[in-house]
């Protein structure tokens, strides 16, 4: 597992997060 995938998926993440919260 390379440190781009990793930091990829902890930006996909954050953006799922922030769009959950928008929509709460």
């Amino acid at each position: 597992m390379s440190l781009a995938s990793e930091l990829r998926k902890c930006v996909w993440t954050e953006e799922k997060l922030r769009e959950s919260q928008l929509h709460q």
